[in-house]
């Protein structure tokens, strides 16, 4: 059974709005980088675009 897609609940940045980690609705904390991967292959999703444009 496919495991159901988490979304990005909250990311923290630093000062210069760079993002530090992420938080997923399955309470998860995770990199940056990370996350980023994880969105490409689609294990989480971020309908509200919290991550912004660091995904391009």
């Amino acid at each position: 059974m496919e495991k159901p897609v988490e979304t990005i609940k909250s990311v923290r940045r630093n000062q210069e709005g760079d993002i530090l980690n992420v938080r997923t609705s399955g309470e998860r904390e995770i990199g940056h980088q990370e996350a980023i991967f994880e969105l490409k292959n689609g294990t989480i999703s971020d309908p509200e675009g919290k991550m912004g444009e660091s995904l391009e």
